[in-house]
């Protein structure tokens, strides 16, 4: 989440409108390499930085006391939902659901489990993916006509859907397409 964020604030540089800011909770003083960062030592503090930048747009992410801002004037809040979870995502999206402006949900799967926990604010529930940044053109180190997949994460189901690489894989062998597939991490579907 925290590297989302950051390609999001990366995104936005420059815009005419947005000026995004990460605001970290760090419990002893800490000096950023990136001044456009806010660091601040307690969630008391993350508060009082929230109304001192009113109006804003805060995305709260998973630091859920932030979420009481939405109450906050001149503050609009965005319940970003991340992962299929009930206990990291759905249960506190909805307990926040009052405070929140609008929802974003990371694939359609993720909305509709939304949807099912805040079913009188669907229409504020929007789909939108998003992946990592990938340079226009790369460079080949592996000459083979293999296509070549590679995996880097947590190996889970719960968040991650390890298993939706099963049906890629088998689509690929009934192709005929040659392949190679490197997996990249651990968690409790490696076996």
């Amino acid at each position: 989440v925290t590297t989302w964020a950051k390609h999001l604030r990366d995104a936005l540089e420059g815009h005419p409108r947005y000026d995004v800011k990460l605001l970290h909770i760090v419990p002893e003083p800490y000096e950023s390499v990136d001044a456009r960062d806010i660091n601040v030592s307690s969630v008391e503090a993350a508060q009082q930085a929230i109304r001192n930048l009113a109006p804003l747009i805060l995305l709260p992410n998973y630091m859920w006391e932030l979420y009481l801002a939405g109450f906050e004037p001149g503050v609009s809040c965005i319940g970003m939902c991340h992962a299929d979870s009930d206990e990291q995502y759905y249960r506190p999206l909805g307990w926040y659901e009052p405070t929140i402006s609008q929802f974003i949900a990371v694939s359609p799967e993720c909305a509709e489990r939304l949807r099912e926990r805040v079913p009188c604010r669907s229409e504020d529930i929007t789909t939108l993916p998003y992946g990592i940044p990938v340079p226009p053109k790369t460079s080949r180190v592996d000459d083979s006509d293999c296509l070549r997949l590679v995996y880097a994460g947590r190996v889970t189901q719960l968040q991650k859907r390890v298993w939706d690489f099963v049906p890629l894989v088998d689509h690929l062998l009934e192709a005929g397409v040659r392949f190679r597939f490197d997996v990249y991490g651990d968690g409790d579907q490696f076996e």
